[in-house]
C-alpha cells in the first residue's frame, strides 16, 4: 500500500483500512456465533484453520510476482 499510494493520501488510506478491519471483527463474531451453534466448535475450528491455510497459500502465490518486481538487488 505504501508504495502505490501518494504520500499525501497515506493517512486517509490507512484510516480507511483500519476502519474496515475494526468493522470486520464484530461482523465475524455475529456470523461465527450462530454457525458454531449449528455445526459445533470442533468443526468451526477445523474449517477456520483450513481457511487460514488456504488464505496464506493464496497470498504467497499472488504476491510472488510483486516480490520479484520490487526486490532490491543484494549487495555483496
Amino acid at each position: 500500500v505504501q508504495e502505490s499510494i501518494a504520500p499525501e493520501m497515506m493517512g486517509k488510506v490507512f484510516s480507511l483500512l483500519m476502519t474496515a478491519m475494526t468493522l470486520s471483527m464484530p461482523i465475524g463474531l455475529l456470523v461465527a456465533g450462530p454457525v458454531v451453534e449449528v455445526i459445533g466448535v470442533n468443526t468451526w475450528f477445523f474449517w477456520s484453520g483450513v481457511a487460514l491455510i488456504v488464505n496464506a497459500v493464496l497470498c504467497r502465490i499472488l504476491t510472488r510476482r510483486y516480490d520479484k518486481v520490487t526486490m532490491k538487488p543484494q549487495v555483496d
